[in-house]
């Protein structure tokens, strides 16, 4: 039997991420594992980047999208609950800023902390060892460093298949998870519910509502499973395309032209693209699952 393991990455995500964590609770037997990326009260706009284009600094991040990213009583709050309804195991302190291989394992190694039951005032009705949560405090704080953190430890912990869903999600049953490790269990090493959508700057596609947008050949990680030992090797955070234009079947996908034009592919679709040439990429079922996407209203579900 495949070991499963469900992660989530938290960035100002309080209320979504409650949610989220309470639903997996709700429908699955499985533990959750949380990346804390969120800022610190010591954190200041050079102290760490989180980006939604490649390249960008706190400081181009809030002039792109309008949002503070700045610790604030949301993040504080975020990361209180967490705490006081799961188990802290651990800390990523990445404070080289200059990467000279961004395949180097090393940057993502975490640290154990002392898994000492973190005292709160209200226990939920499961055990507090089934939410752990990883603390990134160093300066790589973008989704795609959680995501290979994540996956770290869950090689560190010999699970077999990594199930990730981002925090405004909602989940309302099961079979859309059961459907992906089908698939998973059938030969795929990547399964996922629907493709991605298009991004771009805010003039681009401000005018296009998100349903509307074009969608591309590879699954969008907001909700999809990975068998993680072909991916093992293979980043999950935006990296360079490398020799992958070269590849023969890169001519058979549609992607982003900008992605395309700077050589770079977005959070996780390196893995996805390793996996789809060897044709291992299952599109499943988006039963019992809802994107409630940031960037649309709580009525556009996916």
């Amino acid at each position: 039997m495949l070991k499963v393991q469900f992660v989530t990455v938290s960035f100002h995500t309080f209320g979504w991420m409650q949610n989220l964590i309470s639903s997996i609770f709700t429908y699955f037997p499985y533990n959750i594992l949380v990346i804390d990326n969120n800022p610190t009260e010591e954190d200041v706009g050079s102290t760490f980047t989180h980006s939604r284009s490649p390249g960008s600094t706190f400081e181009s991040d809030y002039a792109f999208t309008g949002v503070n990213f700045a610790f604030n009583d949301k993040v504080k709050a975020e990361r209180e609950w967490l705490l006081n309804h799961g188990i802290k195991v651990g800390e990523v302190n990445i404070t080289n800023r200059k990467v000279k291989d961004k395949n180097d394992e090393q940057r993502y190694k975490f640290t154990h902390c002392k898994q000492t039951d973190l005292r709160s005032t209200y226990v939920p009705p499961v055990c507090k060892n089934r939410l752990s949560i990883i603390q990134n405090k160093g300066y790589h704080r973008k989704h795609g460093s959680g995501l290979e953190i994540a996956k770290h430890w869950c090689l560190h912990n010999n699970i077999d298949v990594m199930c990730h869903v981002e925090p405004d999600v909602g989940i309302e049953g099961v079979r859309w998870f059961y459907d992906q490790l089908s698939a998973i269990e059938n030969g795929a090493w990547h399964a996922g519910s629907w493709y991605k959508r298009a991004w771009g700057s805010a003039a681009e596609l401000a005018h296009i509502p998100y349903l509307e947008r074009p969608t591309y050949s590879a699954l969008d990680v907001s909700c999809c499973s990975w068998l993680l030992d072909p991916i093992k090797n293979i980043p999950l955070y935006s990296a360079n395309m490398g020799g992958d234009q070269s590849h023969p079947k890169f001519n058979e996908i549609t992607y982003s032209d900008h992605a395309i034009t700077n050589n770079y592919w977005d959070t996780a679709h390196k893995a996805w693209f390793h996996c789809y040439k060897h044709n291992k990429v299952a599109l499943t079922s988006k039963k019992d699952v809802k994107h409630l996407d940031h960037s649309c209203s709580l009525k556009d579900y996916e």
